[in-house]
């Protein structure tokens, strides 16, 4: 394989890769989560 056909192949996987690729603008999620907090006064002591 010569250097021509060698960069090519090269460029097309690059190319494949990018677009199989999720963007950068999509979110994890961790924004819907929300942590409650628990106080010892409000446990249940019975």
């Amino acid at each position: 394989m010569n250097d021509t056909a060698l960069s090519r192949r090269k460029e097309d996987h690059l190319d494949l890769v990018d677009r199989r690729t999720a963007p950068v603008t999509v979110a994890a999620g961790w924004e819907y989560i929300r942590f409650r907090t628990l106080r010892i006064a409000e446990l249940d002591r019975t």
